[in-house]
């Protein structure tokens, strides 16, 4: 059903997170100054992670949001399309064709009448590269949203990308599945092809060709983490936290963004957050080369607790 756009409303960033500067996380952490920020309001009792349409937006919005997704699309990389192009389509089959291949030694074994302990083998294999990947998404994300810029050398665009999401989360939202994922899909060849040379271990291929394919599905997981209205099927994962939900998501999207980036299934999140393993990282990069992140920026309050006596122990 159609979001009516008379819920639509500006309403501060403590929203999901139960309010303003004081509170506190696990050992004393704080958890952001929550900020009221103009361009990222939020649907009463949706959460943040849902676009929004702001009022000079509103004409023409009751069919996107129908549709599921936000306002109009704001693309801040140059030469960035919302169109699905035969190259978006060419990368990413032939990612899923390279990745068939690579699993050949799996097929092989399966088709040799495994033994119980290569069964249980193979198994964790694919059990520990679905960890590893959501650790892996929740990685790349932090250090995007928090290093470097559009400037910054081989990753500027993925960085600019990253921190422009923040102010206008909803344009995913109006990718297809072959445009949104392409992008990964084109470094996952090269490696996975790398992966092919250097083993031939049914566990090593297996576990390196879910990696590489689940940091495709995480961004396309991500995407529907946004959407209003998503898919059934995507709203029955995400129910099971199988994917990476919304609520889980929204709970990164207010200032400072100091949280919640793992965006695969959203598993590892809550150990990371708990122990503050993005404060400790933050401590470590800023002590070895002075520089901080976007986070502590936007609440120096984050910085006086990474840098204190207590977040070391």
């Amino acid at each position: 059903a159609a979001v009516p756009l008379h819920s639509v409303a500006f309403t501060p960033t403590h929203h999901s997170r139960g309010g303003f500067g004081a509170r506190t996380g696990p050992r004393g952490a704080p958890v952001g100054r929550h900020h009221r920020i103009p361009c990222r309001g939020r649907l009463h009792d949706e959460p943040p992670s849902v676009p929004m349409a702001v009022p000079e937006e509103r004409t023409g919005q009751r069919t996107q949001l129908a549709k599921g997704k936000g306002p109009s699309p704001v693309l801040v990389l140059g030469g960035d399309t919302l169109e699905t192009r035969p190259k978006h389509v060419a990368l990413v089959t032939s990612a899923w064709l390279v990745s068939f291949i690579a699993l050949k030694p799996v097929l092989d074994l399966w088709m040799s009448s495994p033994s119980p302990e290569q069964l249980v083998s193979v198994s964790a294999s694919a059990l520990a590269s679905m960890i590893f990947s959501d650790l892996f998404s929740g990685l790349f994300h932090w250090v995007a949203d928090n290093y470097g810029n559009g400037r910054t050398p081989i990753l500027g665009g993925v960085i600019e990308a990253f921190q422009g999401h923040h102010v206008n989360p909803w344009t995913i939202t109006h990718r297809s599945f072959f445009n949104n994922v392409h992008k990964i899909a084109q470094a996952a060849i090269p490696l996975t092809l790398l992966v092919c040379v250097l083993t031939t271990s049914p566990e090593a291929r297996l576990f390196w060709v879910i990696f590489f394919n689940a940091q495709i599905l995480s961004q396309e997981f991500h995407k529907l983490s946004h959407t209003v209205n998503p898919p059934p099927w995507a709203s029955w994962l995400q129910a099971r936290n199988v994917i990476l939900s919304r609520k889980e998501h929204g709970l990164h999207h207010s200032s400072p963004f100091e949280s919640h980036y793992c965006i695969l299934t959203g598993m590892c999140n809550k150990p990371l957050d708990r122990f503050n393993v993005w404060r400790r990282l933050e401590a470590i990069v800023y002590r070895v080369n002075g520089v901080e992140p976007n986070c502590w920026k936007e609440d120096p309050s984050l910085k006086k607790f990474s840098l204190s006596p207590s977040n070391s122990k």
